[in-house]
Protein backbone atom coordinates (compact mmCIF):
# COMPACT_ATOMS: atom_id res chain seq x y z
CA UNK A 1 0.00 0.00 0.00
CA UNK A 2 2.71 2.48 0.86
CA UNK A 3 4.62 1.63 -2.31
CA UNK A 4 1.78 2.23 -4.56
CA UNK A 5 1.08 5.61 -2.49
CA UNK A 6 5.05 6.61 -2.95
CA UNK A 7 5.18 5.55 -6.62
CA UNK A 8 1.79 7.38 -7.41
CA UNK A 9 3.28 10.57 -5.41
CA UNK A 10 6.36 10.12 -7.48
CA UNK A 11 4.17 9.72 -10.73
CA UNK A 12 2.53 13.25 -9.84
CA UNK A 13 5.80 14.86 -8.64
CA UNK A 14 7.18 14.98 -12.55
CA UNK A 15 3.82 14.69 -14.57
CA UNK A 16 3.37 18.42 -14.87
CA UNK A 17 6.50 19.18 -16.08
CA UNK A 18 7.03 16.56 -18.81
CA UNK A 19 3.31 17.72 -19.86
CA UNK A 20 4.51 20.95 -19.93
CA UNK A 21 7.60 20.31 -21.99
CA UNK A 22 5.44 18.08 -24.52
CA UNK A 23 2.73 20.43 -24.92
CA UNK A 24 5.61 23.36 -25.81
CA UNK A 25 7.15 20.66 -28.37
CA UNK A 26 3.86 19.49 -29.79
CA UNK A 27 3.46 23.97 -30.60
CA UNK A 28 6.56 24.57 -31.88
CA UNK A 29 8.41 21.31 -33.52
CA UNK A 30 5.95 21.35 -36.52
CA UNK A 31 6.38 24.95 -37.25
CA UNK A 32 9.98 25.69 -36.73
CA UNK A 33 10.39 22.47 -39.27
CA UNK A 34 7.65 22.80 -42.06
CA UNK A 35 5.78 26.11 -41.39
CA UNK A 36 3.03 24.40 -39.80
CA UNK A 37 1.11 22.38 -37.56
CA UNK A 38 0.75 19.05 -39.90
CA UNK A 39 -0.94 16.40 -38.53
CA UNK A 40 -2.17 18.88 -35.65
CA UNK A 41 -3.42 21.57 -36.99
CA UNK A 42 -6.78 20.29 -36.14
CA UNK A 43 -5.90 21.43 -32.60
CA UNK A 44 -4.03 24.55 -33.28
CA UNK A 45 -6.26 27.00 -31.32
CA UNK A 46 -6.26 25.15 -28.51
CA UNK A 47 -2.64 24.53 -28.91
CA UNK A 48 -1.58 28.25 -29.17
CA UNK A 49 -4.09 29.20 -26.24
CA UNK A 50 -2.03 26.85 -23.48
CA UNK A 51 1.27 27.87 -25.16
CA UNK A 52 0.65 31.83 -24.92
CA UNK A 53 -1.60 31.75 -21.85
CA UNK A 54 -0.05 29.38 -19.80
CA UNK A 55 3.04 27.31 -20.62
CA UNK A 56 5.70 29.55 -20.42
CA UNK A 57 4.28 31.36 -17.11
CA UNK A 58 3.78 27.59 -15.38
CA UNK A 59 7.33 26.59 -16.47
CA UNK A 60 8.73 29.82 -14.95
CA UNK A 61 6.76 29.76 -11.39
CA UNK A 62 7.71 25.88 -11.35
CA UNK A 63 11.18 27.02 -11.15
CA UNK A 64 10.47 29.68 -8.69
CA UNK A 65 8.37 27.65 -6.54
CA UNK A 66 9.64 23.95 -6.29
CA UNK A 67 7.94 23.23 -2.89
CA UNK A 68 4.77 21.80 -2.12
CA UNK A 69 1.60 24.07 -0.95
CA UNK A 70 0.28 24.17 2.43
CA UNK A 71 -3.40 24.51 3.19
CA UNK A 72 -4.57 28.38 3.52
CA UNK A 73 -5.42 27.12 7.31
CA UNK A 74 -1.69 26.06 7.78
CA UNK A 75 0.16 28.64 5.55
CA UNK A 76 -1.57 31.38 7.56
CA UNK A 77 -0.51 29.40 10.95
CA UNK A 78 3.27 28.86 9.40
CA UNK A 79 3.24 32.92 8.99
CA UNK A 80 2.14 33.84 12.40
CA UNK A 81 4.65 31.76 14.14
CA UNK A 82 7.85 32.32 11.91
CA UNK A 83 7.15 35.66 9.60
CA UNK A 84 7.38 33.32 6.64
CA UNK A 85 6.70 30.13 4.82
CA UNK A 86 9.19 28.49 2.66
CA UNK A 87 6.16 26.24 0.96
CA UNK A 88 4.93 26.95 -2.39
CA UNK A 89 1.81 28.80 -3.78
CA UNK A 90 -1.79 26.92 -3.67
CA UNK A 91 -2.82 25.46 -6.74
CA UNK A 92 -5.14 28.24 -7.83
CA UNK A 93 -2.42 30.92 -6.79
CA UNK A 94 -0.34 28.92 -9.52
CA UNK A 95 -2.48 29.01 -12.00
CA UNK A 96 -3.18 32.84 -11.34
CA UNK A 97 0.68 33.03 -11.74
CA UNK A 98 1.28 31.00 -14.65
CA UNK A 99 -1.02 33.47 -16.52
CA UNK A 100 0.27 36.20 -15.22
CA UNK A 101 3.54 35.50 -16.17
CA UNK A 102 3.15 34.45 -19.55
CA UNK A 103 1.05 37.27 -20.48
CA UNK A 104 4.34 39.38 -19.28
CA UNK A 105 6.55 36.72 -20.69
CA UNK A 106 5.20 36.80 -24.17
CA UNK A 107 5.07 40.33 -25.28
CA UNK A 108 9.13 40.62 -23.71
CA UNK A 109 9.88 38.00 -26.28
CA UNK A 110 8.17 39.88 -28.98
CA UNK A 111 10.23 43.47 -28.25
CA UNK A 112 13.67 42.18 -28.23
CA UNK A 113 13.08 40.14 -31.38
CA UNK A 114 11.69 43.62 -32.94
CA UNK A 115 15.38 45.28 -31.62
CA UNK A 116 17.37 42.74 -33.65
CA UNK A 117 18.47 42.49 -37.10
CA UNK A 118 15.90 40.00 -37.79
CA UNK A 119 12.78 41.50 -36.84
CA UNK A 120 9.41 39.54 -35.28
CA UNK A 121 8.30 36.08 -37.10
CA UNK A 122 6.78 33.73 -35.40
CA UNK A 123 8.95 31.15 -35.78
CA UNK A 124 11.20 33.07 -33.75
CA UNK A 125 9.08 33.75 -31.30
CA UNK A 126 7.36 30.66 -31.22
CA UNK A 127 10.89 29.10 -30.31
CA UNK A 128 12.69 31.47 -27.86
CA UNK A 129 9.51 30.84 -25.76
CA UNK A 130 9.74 27.02 -25.88
CA UNK A 131 13.22 27.63 -25.07
CA UNK A 132 12.53 29.31 -22.25
CA UNK A 133 10.06 26.48 -21.07
CA UNK A 134 12.71 23.97 -21.78
CA UNK A 135 14.97 25.94 -19.70
CA UNK A 136 12.19 26.59 -17.26
CA UNK A 137 11.32 23.25 -16.46
CA UNK A 138 14.71 21.94 -15.88
CA UNK A 139 15.50 23.97 -13.90
CA UNK A 140 12.17 23.58 -11.57
CA UNK A 141 12.97 19.90 -12.05
CA UNK A 142 16.74 20.48 -10.52
CA UNK A 143 15.16 22.45 -7.37
CA UNK A 144 12.51 19.54 -6.73
CA UNK A 145 14.44 17.01 -6.78
CA UNK A 146 17.02 18.76 -4.26
CA UNK A 147 14.01 19.08 -1.81
CA UNK A 148 12.83 15.87 0.55
CA UNK A 149 10.03 14.13 -1.45
CA UNK A 150 7.27 15.16 1.03
CA UNK A 151 8.25 18.70 0.63
CA UNK A 152 8.58 18.89 -3.45
CA UNK A 153 5.38 20.37 -5.58
CA UNK A 154 3.41 17.60 -6.98
CA UNK A 155 -0.22 17.35 -8.55
CA UNK A 156 -2.87 16.76 -5.96
CA UNK A 157 -4.05 13.91 -8.02
CA UNK A 158 -5.55 11.65 -5.04
CA UNK A 159 -7.58 14.35 -3.73
CA UNK A 160 -9.15 15.15 -7.27
CA UNK A 161 -12.43 13.97 -6.08
CA UNK A 162 -15.98 15.78 -6.72
CA UNK A 163 -15.88 16.61 -2.80
CA UNK A 164 -12.59 17.12 -2.29
CA UNK A 165 -10.80 19.96 -4.28
CA UNK A 166 -8.62 21.39 -1.75
CA UNK A 167 -8.62 24.84 -2.72
CA UNK A 168 -12.49 25.37 -2.66
CA UNK A 169 -13.09 23.42 0.41
CA UNK A 170 -10.32 24.63 2.47
CA UNK A 171 -10.98 27.96 4.21
CA UNK A 172 -13.87 30.17 5.17
CA UNK A 173 -16.61 30.51 3.02
CA UNK A 174 -15.43 34.01 1.79
CA UNK A 175 -11.99 32.54 1.20
CA UNK A 176 -14.30 29.74 -1.11
CA UNK A 177 -16.06 32.54 -2.92
CA UNK A 178 -12.97 34.39 -3.47
CA UNK A 179 -11.23 31.65 -5.03
CA UNK A 180 -14.58 30.62 -7.72
CA UNK A 181 -13.86 34.40 -8.37
CA UNK A 182 -10.89 34.33 -9.02
CA UNK A 183 -10.81 31.12 -11.03
CA UNK A 184 -13.68 32.16 -13.38
CA UNK A 185 -12.12 35.77 -14.09
CA UNK A 186 -8.86 34.34 -15.31
CA UNK A 187 -10.78 31.70 -17.43
CA UNK A 188 -12.95 34.29 -19.11
CA UNK A 189 -9.59 36.51 -19.97
CA UNK A 190 -7.85 33.59 -21.20
CA UNK A 191 -10.88 32.49 -23.25
CA UNK A 192 -11.54 36.33 -24.33
CA UNK A 193 -8.20 37.22 -25.56
CA UNK A 194 -7.53 33.71 -27.17
CA UNK A 195 -10.74 34.28 -29.22
CA UNK A 196 -9.95 37.53 -30.15
CA UNK A 197 -6.54 36.37 -31.17
CA UNK A 198 -7.87 33.37 -32.99
CA UNK A 199 -10.33 35.19 -35.18
CA UNK A 200 -8.62 38.37 -36.35
CA UNK A 201 -9.94 40.71 -38.75
CA UNK A 202 -9.56 41.15 -42.05
CA UNK A 203 -7.93 45.05 -41.27
CA UNK A 204 -5.17 43.03 -38.91
CA UNK A 205 -3.56 41.65 -42.20
CA UNK A 206 -0.94 43.45 -43.67
CA UNK A 207 2.49 44.13 -45.27
CA UNK A 208 5.26 46.31 -44.29
CA UNK A 209 7.40 48.08 -45.87
CA UNK A 210 10.83 50.15 -45.13
CA UNK A 211 14.10 50.91 -46.06
CA UNK A 212 17.49 50.28 -44.45
CA UNK A 213 21.12 51.61 -45.29
CA UNK A 214 24.67 50.35 -43.81
CA UNK A 215 25.84 52.30 -41.00
CA UNK A 216 29.34 53.60 -42.62
CA UNK A 217 31.09 52.56 -39.47
CA UNK A 218 29.91 49.40 -37.75
CA UNK A 219 27.85 47.84 -41.29
CA UNK A 220 24.86 47.60 -39.03
CA UNK A 221 21.66 48.16 -40.74
CA UNK A 222 19.61 51.16 -39.60
CA UNK A 223 16.96 53.82 -40.56
CA UNK A 224 19.04 56.21 -40.85
CA UNK A 225 22.05 57.57 -43.13
CA UNK A 226 19.84 57.49 -46.84
CA UNK A 227 21.10 58.75 -49.57
CA UNK A 228 20.17 62.63 -49.92
CA UNK A 229 22.54 63.44 -52.99
CA UNK A 230 22.69 61.11 -55.94
CA UNK A 231 24.89 61.48 -59.03
CA UNK A 232 24.30 59.68 -62.75
CA UNK A 233 26.16 56.19 -62.94
CA UNK A 234 26.97 56.17 -59.26
CA UNK A 235 25.31 52.54 -57.62
CA UNK A 236 24.09 53.61 -54.15
CA UNK A 237 22.78 50.48 -51.72
CA UNK A 238 19.87 49.87 -49.90
CA UNK A 239 18.10 47.48 -48.20
CA UNK A 240 14.21 46.74 -48.83
CA UNK A 241 12.30 45.38 -46.14
CA UNK A 242 9.11 43.28 -46.39
CA UNK A 243 7.26 42.03 -43.91
CA UNK A 244 4.32 39.51 -44.75
CA UNK A 245 1.81 39.64 -42.01
CA UNK A 246 -0.67 38.20 -44.27
CA UNK A 247 -2.35 34.77 -43.67
CA UNK A 248 -0.99 33.22 -46.81
CA UNK A 249 2.55 32.83 -48.52
CA UNK A 250 3.15 36.12 -51.09
CA UNK A 251 4.95 36.99 -54.27
CA UNK A 252 5.72 40.50 -54.01
CA UNK A 253 7.20 42.95 -57.10
CA UNK A 254 8.80 46.20 -55.98
CA UNK A 255 9.58 49.02 -58.63
CA UNK A 256 11.48 51.67 -57.69
CA UNK A 257 11.45 55.03 -59.78
CA UNK A 258 13.01 58.61 -59.79
CA UNK A 259 10.21 61.13 -60.12
CA UNK A 260 10.39 64.63 -60.79
CA UNK A 261 7.45 67.10 -59.49
CA UNK A 262 6.05 70.40 -60.81
CA UNK A 263 3.31 71.95 -59.32
CA UNK A 264 1.14 73.56 -61.71
CA UNK A 265 -2.40 75.73 -60.19
CA UNK A 266 -1.55 74.15 -56.64
CA UNK A 267 -1.19 70.84 -57.43
CA UNK A 268 1.76 68.69 -57.97
CA UNK A 269 2.31 66.59 -60.72
CA UNK A 270 5.09 64.12 -61.76
CA UNK A 271 6.60 65.47 -65.01
CA UNK A 272 9.47 63.54 -65.36
CA UNK A 273 9.91 59.50 -64.34
CA UNK A 274 12.52 56.56 -65.00
CA UNK A 275 12.44 53.23 -63.72
CA UNK A 276 15.58 52.60 -61.58
CA UNK A 277 14.89 48.96 -60.49
CA UNK A 278 12.48 46.46 -60.54
CA UNK A 279 12.38 42.78 -58.40
CA UNK A 280 10.22 39.97 -56.64
CA UNK A 281 10.39 37.72 -53.79
CA UNK A 282 8.56 35.26 -52.35
CA UNK A 283 7.98 35.38 -48.94
CA UNK A 284 6.04 33.07 -46.11
CA UNK A 285 3.43 34.26 -43.86
CA UNK A 286 5.02 35.59 -40.61
CA UNK A 287 7.99 35.92 -42.72
CA UNK A 288 10.27 39.70 -42.90
CA UNK A 289 13.08 39.75 -45.59
CA UNK A 290 15.52 42.42 -45.84
CA UNK A 291 16.65 42.19 -49.62
CA UNK A 292 19.77 44.61 -50.49
CA UNK A 293 19.54 46.40 -54.16
CA UNK A 294 21.49 48.90 -55.78
CA UNK A 295 20.05 51.85 -57.53
CA UNK A 296 21.94 53.65 -59.91
CA UNK A 297 20.11 56.73 -61.10
CA UNK A 298 20.96 57.87 -64.84
CA UNK A 299 20.44 61.10 -66.64
CA UNK A 300 17.46 61.22 -67.74
CA UNK A 301 15.68 63.12 -64.76
CA UNK A 302 17.98 65.44 -62.43
CA UNK A 303 16.87 68.30 -60.18
CA UNK A 304 16.72 68.95 -56.77
CA UNK A 305 13.58 67.52 -54.55
CA UNK A 306 13.26 64.54 -56.76
CA UNK A 307 11.42 61.51 -54.97
CA UNK A 308 12.92 58.09 -55.07
CA UNK A 309 9.66 56.15 -54.73
CA UNK A 310 9.77 52.27 -53.64
CA UNK A 311 6.47 50.93 -54.80
CA UNK A 312 5.25 47.22 -53.56
CA UNK A 313 2.88 45.12 -55.25
CA UNK A 314 1.17 42.02 -54.25
CA UNK A 315 1.89 39.44 -57.74
CA UNK A 316 1.67 41.42 -61.18
CA UNK A 317 2.61 45.21 -61.11
CA UNK A 318 -0.30 47.46 -62.80
CA UNK A 319 0.61 48.65 -66.14
CA UNK A 320 1.82 52.12 -65.57
CA UNK A 321 3.03 51.70 -61.77
CA UNK A 322 2.57 54.81 -59.27
CA UNK A 323 1.74 55.59 -55.64
CA UNK A 324 -2.36 55.88 -56.45
CA UNK A 325 -2.53 51.97 -57.39
CA UNK A 326 0.49 50.27 -55.28
CA UNK A 327 -0.43 48.22 -52.52
CA UNK A 328 2.80 49.98 -50.02
CA UNK A 329 5.01 52.65 -50.91
CA UNK A 330 7.88 54.35 -49.47
CA UNK A 331 10.18 57.13 -50.58
CA UNK A 332 13.17 59.28 -49.94
CA UNK A 333 13.96 62.85 -50.98
CA UNK A 334 17.16 63.64 -53.14
CA UNK A 335 18.59 65.73 -55.35
CA UNK A 336 20.60 64.34 -58.40
CA UNK A 337 23.23 66.50 -59.97
CA UNK A 338 23.00 67.01 -63.71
Amino acid sequence: MSRNHASGGTFATWLDLVVTVVLALLTTVPVLITGGLGPVELLRVPLGFVFVFFLPGYAIQSALYPASSLDAHDQFSARMETGETKHGPTPLERLVLSVGLSLVTVPLVGLVWNFTPWGIAIQQVLGSLAGIVVVAVVVGAYRRAKLGPEDRFHLPLERIRTENWPSLDGGTTREKQINIAVALLVVFAVVSVGTAIATPKDGEEYTELYLLTEDPESGALTASEYPRTLSPGEPRDVHVGIGNHETHPATYTVVVKLQKFETVTGERNVVEETELDRFSATIESGQTERIPRTITPDASVTGQNLRLVFLLYEGTPAPDPSVSNAYREVHLWVTVSP
